[in-house]
């Protein structure tokens, strides 16, 4: 049988779990029009300075600017006409940013026309 103790370290346990996976996103600054979407509700509500998005939360700029401050102390700046999943912000290294270009200009490339063998010239080197 649970008791209302144990009930309340769990729960507590479950809102500290939740806290250090889901680190909310702090709003440094807004400036003009900028909303925000909680979850799953479709209605929009005015983002506010200090406010704490979350990872289910979507942001979307009119016509004005917000800054976003991540759990690791770095800044997002949105510009105007814009929308963001909170849960799509994340950092990246400059390898995985080439990588991920490198594969876009692969993806590009069309593929090769008929049905022709690929010929190789022969092709000497000396060594020494």
């Amino acid at each position: 049988m649970f008791t209302s103790a144990k009930i309340g370290n769990i729960l507590l346990f479950t809102l500290l779990c939740l806290t250090t996976v889901f680190p909310a996103v702090t709003v440094e600054r807004t400036a003009g029009e900028v909303m925000v979407r909680r979850g799953l509700d479709e209605q929009w509500l005015t983002v506010r300075k200090g406010m704490l998005l979350e990872d289910i939360d979507t942001i979307q700029t009119g016509e004005g600017t917000v800054v976003l401050k991540m759990p690791d102390g770095s800044t997002f700046t949105m510009g105007s006409l814009s929308i963001v999943d909170i849960s799509d912000l994340r950092k990246i290294s400059r390898q995985e940013m080439f990588i991920f270009l490198m594969s876009q200009k692969v993806q590009k490339i069309a593929p090769r026309q008929g049905t022709s063998e690929l010929i190789v010239p022969n092709v000497s080197s000396v060594h020494g």
